[in-house]
C-alpha cells in the first residue's frame, strides 16, 4: 500500500505543460475505460437487441438498433478522448481543438443517422402504398430524389453549425445562400417545376405505367415516367416525350379505369324510303349489336330530318375498356350494318341537292 501511495506521489510530482504525470495516467486511464465500455457496448449488447427485435413484428426498433450500430470507432475515439481531458489543463488553443473535433465527429454522427431514419422512412412509405412496386423505376428516382434533397440539406446545415462554433459568422454565408438560391431558382424553374410536377404525378396517382392516356392531342400508353419528363407510345408507334409540368396542368384522359364504354353513331337514309322500312331500323340494329360480345344495346332512335338524310341515332355499351376491342366491334358494327340495309334495300343518305327547273 505505501509503494502505491509512493509511486503516485511521485507521479504528481512530475510536471508537464501543466499537468502532472498522475492526472496523464488518470486520464489515459478514463480514456481507455470510456473507450472499452462504448465498444463493448456496440460489440455485445447491440448484437443481443438486434437479435432479439428481429424477432418482433414492429420495423422501428430495427431502425433504432441500425443507426446506433452504424456509429463509426472514430466517434468513440472522440467521446473518449473529450471525457478523459476534461480534468487535464491545456492551452485554450488545444482546448478548442479537442471541442471542434469532437463537435464534427457529433454532427457528422448525427447527420449519417438522420439520412438513415429519413431513408427507411421513405423506402417504408413507397413500399406500403397502394399499389407501389419496390423495384418499380418510377419508385427508385423518387426516393433517391427526396434522400439526395434532405441529405443535401442536412450538409448544409451540418457545415454551417461547425463553422458557427469554429466562430465564424455564418449570417453572412446564409444571406449568400438565400440570394444564390432564389437566382438559381429562377434558372432552373422549368426543371424544378417538372420534378415538382413527378413528385405530383407520383403521389396522386392520375395514371401508371401501362395506362392508354389522352392528352391534348396526343394519345398513348405510359412507358416511362420519369422526373422530368413522361414517355408514352402513341397507336402509330412513335414515342412521345412530355414534360411532366405539362401533365399536371393540363386536362387528361385515362382509360385504365374505363370499364364500360358507351358508344353512338348516327346514320341517314334517304327520304324516299318506306315509312315500314324505317320502323324496321331499331330492331336491325338491335340484332346487329346483339350478336357481338361485350356489346348490350341501348337504343336506335330517330333523332332528327336533315337537310338530305332521315336520321337515326343508336347507342350501345361495352363491357371492356380495351380500346383495341373497341374499334374491332364498331368495325363489324358497321359492315353488318352496311350489310343488313343492302339486303333490305334500305338506301344510306349522303349530302344531295335538287334542282326544280320551271319552264
Amino acid at each position: 500500500m505505501a509503494n502505491i501511495q509512493n509511486f503516485i506521489h511521485f507521479l504528481k510530482s512530475i510536471q508537464l505543460w501543466e499537468n502532472s504525470a498522475y492526472d496523464y495516467f488518470v486520464a489515459i486511464f478514463l480514456f481507455l475505460i470510456i473507450l472499452i465500455a462504448l465498444k463493448i457496448f456496440q460489440s455485445i449488447i447491440l448484437t443481443r437487441l438486434k437479435k432479439a427485435t428481429s424477432q418482433t413484428r414492429t420495423t422501428l426498433d430495427d431502425i433504432v438498433i441500425d443507426v446506433f450500430a452504424g456509429i463509426h470507432p472514430p466517434f468513440y475515439l472522440f467521446v473518449a478522448l473529450f471525457f478523459a481531458t476534461r480534468r487535464l489543463q491545456f492551452t485554450p488553443i488545444i482546448t478548442r481543438v479537442i471541442d471542434v473535433l469532437l463537435i464534427i465527429a457529433v454532427v457528422y454522427e448525427i447527420i449519417r443517422a438522420t439520412q438513415r431514419v429519413v431513408t427507411f422512412a421513405v423506402d417504408a412509405y413507397f413500399t406500403r402504398s397502394k399499389g407501389r412496386k419496390k423495384g418499380d423505376k418510377q419508385t427508385a428516382a423518387v426516393a433517391k430524389v427526396l434522400r439526395v434533397t434532405v441529405g443535401t440539406i442536412l450538409w448544409i446545415v451540418g457545415v454551417l453549425v461547425i463553422l458557427s462554433n469554429v466562430g465564424v459568422n455564418v449570417t453572412s454565408i446564409i444571406a449568400s445562400l438565400g440570394i444564390g438560391g432564389i437566382v438559381l431558382a429562377f434558372a432552373v424553374q422549368n426543371i424544378l417545376s417538372d420534378i415538382l410536377s413527378s413528385f405530383s404525378i407520383y403521389i396522386d396517382k392520375p395514371f401508371e405505367l401501362g395506362d392508354f392516356i389522352t392528352i391534348g392531342e396526343d394519345s398513348g400508353t405510359v412507358e416511362h415516367i420519369g422526373l422530368k419528363t413522361t414517355r408514352i407510345r402513341s397507336l402509330a408507334g412513335e414515342e412521345i416525350v412530355i414534360p411532366n409540368s405539362q401533365l399536371t396542368t393540363a386536362r387528361l384522359q385515362n382509360y385504365r379505369t374505363l370499364k364500360r364504354r358507351r358508344v353512338s353513331f348516327k346514320i341517314g337514309v334517304i327520304y324516299e324510303t318506306p315509312q315500314e322500312k324505317l320502323k324496321e331500323i331499331p330492331a336491325i340494329m338491335a340484332g346487329i349489336i346483339k350478336k357481338h360480345k361485350h356489346a348490350t344495346f341501348a337504343r336506335t332512335k330517330l333523332t332528327n330530318l336533315a337537310d338530305s338524310a332521315i336520321q337515326f341515332e343508336t347507342v350501345y355499351h361495352l363491357d371492356t375498356g380495351d380500346y383495341l376491342t373497341y374499334v374491332d366491334i364498331r368495325e363489324k358494327i358497321y359492315f353488318d350494318t352496311l350489310k343488313e340495309f343492302a339486303k333490305r334495300n334500305i338506301i344510306m343518305a349522303y349530302p344531295t341537292q335538287r334542282l326544280f327547273i320551271e319552264k
